[in-house]
């Protein structure tokens, strides 16, 4: 779950005892992180212990990336006026950039704030809850629960020895945070925290103390868009890949998860628990690994309304510009005794219709020249034999022909094709459906039909004629056609 960790679990995999016989060690590891400093610390550099690490967090850098270049340079703001707020002591809050990967700056003003700011927290007053309406004597009692930031289990990275004074020195320092913030007049408060409710507490702070700037976070919660605490988060941009605007469900019901994060934790243990016999694990944001193509969820900016998250744009159909965080593709885990998944294509509708309209275009063709009566109203131009002209007849019908045959070619073609080259490249694994295949085979037997029937009738009428040139003083001699 956290960057710093990474380190340590490399270290507890090199300790782990091993077989003594020689061998290559592999190990997969998924997680919910979002610095590369885990794909760093476990994937050094290939050796006998093969660590391979998948994050199906957001990105970071790419993120911060995106969001410099995209929000900020083609909406015209000024992109000097953003400030980011990131905790200390952490890999999180390190790897908060002020460069973009061109070099270009993206925020001039980087500024730390006390990690696990509990102690502060946890000496908030009461009434300074921002759902908490004052309730007069005699008023019914509200329905909801008193959302309270107080959170007595929280672990400092050091423990403080004074708990009476040092939520008042933090308070100090956030003070004079917002201060340097007004001075340098930030329009965009980018703020980075691991824990949700530093996130939430730090956010009702900048509401109340800088009214006039738009604060920018890269995970969603639905605890800032509680209906009677959402006011300090309303306008509040969330860049992430998990919105959390509807239902997060692949197959199945539906649920609301609590926070983006928790579809990271379900995505990192779904790919744990894969066996690598199914086509794929059930992934929340993207889709499904059925087709082992892009299941990568799209990079969402979001904003928080009165009533929940609203979605602004897609900043970027890729999430991440790194291979190990949310990747484009998973490796597939080795299951030599599993039977090749089977995929089945099927063309659309649009296909089936337009092959049934050539097939009855061709059979309709077919039955007139065969039934073609002189007598007969609706095929007395068919009747050869029987007509004047019978060469320039039998040049329309053969036009005609072309056309059908052109169509009912044109239509199946590519569908045969098609199985015939998955059947040489992959065999087994993916197939075209069997009455599509059929469909297409009538379809181009039923043009060739028409092309059968048509030189049958006009047989006799088929060929060159040559004209004979009289000599000078007589008059031409013109075959009948």
């Amino acid at each position: 779950m956290y960057s710093g960790s990474a380190a340590s679990l490399r270290a507890g995999i090199e300790a782990a005892p091993r077989n003594p016989i020689p061998r290559a060690y592999k190990f997969d590891v998924a997680g919910a992180t979002s610095t590369s400093r885990p794909v760093d610390e476990l994937m050094p550099k290939p050796d006998a212990l093969v660590v391979q690490y998948q994050s199906f967090s957001n990105d970071g850098d790419y993120t911060s990336a995106i969001l410099s270049g995209r929000l900020f340079k083609y909406s015209g703001y000024d992109a000097g006026r953003m400030a980011i707020l990131s905790e200390d002591n952490t890999a999180l809050g390190n790897w908060v950039n002020v460069h973009d990967p061109t070099g270009k700056i993206v925020a001039e003003l980087r500024i730390r704030f006390p990690r696990e700011i509990s102690l502060l927290r946890n000496a908030q007053a009461t009434g300074a809850q921002s759902g908490e309406v004052a309730v007069s004597p005699g008023s019914p009692p509200s329905p909801y629960l008193h959302f309270s930031l107080k959170d007595y289990s929280a672990q400092d990275s050091i423990p403080q020895f004074s708990r009476e004074n040092t939520p008042l020195s933090q308070e100090a320092q956030l003070m004079a945070i917002a201060r340097e913030l007004h001075r340098r007049r930030a329009q965009f408060i980018e703020i980075a925290a691991s824990n949700v409710l530093d996130q939430v507490f730090l956010a009702q702070f900048l509401h109340r103390a800088c009214p006039d700037a738009r604060l920018v976070f890269f995970s969603a919660d639905l605890l800032m868009v509680r209906e009677i605490d959402n006011v300090p988060f309303i306008g509040s941009i969330t860049i992430t890949p998990y919105p959390l605007i509807g239902l997060g469900a692949v197959r199945g019901p539906g649920r609301f998860y609590t926070s983006s994060g928790s579809e990271a934790y379900y995505n990192a243990a779904s790919y744990t628990f894969w066996d690598g016999v199914t086509p794929g694990p059930l992934l929340q944001g993207g889709r499904s690994m059925a087709d082992r193509q892009h299941f990568q969820p799209p990079l969402w900016a979001t904003t928080i309304g009165s009533d929940g998250y609203y979605p602004l744009a897609i900043l970027s159909l890729s999430s991440s510009g790194n291979p190990q965080i949310l990747p484009k593709d998973l490796p597939q885990k080795p299951s030599p005794s599993a039977p090749p998944q089977k995929s089945t294509l099927f063309p659309s509708r649009l296909w089936d219709v337009l092959c049934a309209i050539v097939c009855f275009l061709c059979a309709l063709h077919v039955a007139m020249l065969w039934t073609a009566d002189y007598w007969s109203p609706f095929t007395r131009d068919l009747a050869i034999p029987d007509n004047d002209q019978p060469r320039r007849r039998s040049m329309y019908i053969h036009v005609a022909t072309t056309m059908l045959f052109s169509m009912a070619f044109v239509v199946s073609s590519p569908v045969l094709c098609l199985y015939f080259s998955l059947k040489r490249l992959s065999p087994g694994a993916v197939a075209v459906s069997l009455g599509s295949g059929f469909l297409s085979l009538v379809t181009l037997a039923v043009g060739i039909l028409a092309v059968f029937a048509s030189v049958w009738k006009t047989r006799k009428h088929i060929g060159w004629v040559s004209v004979r040139v009289p000599p000078k003083g007589r008059p031409a001699r013109f075959p009948r056609i």
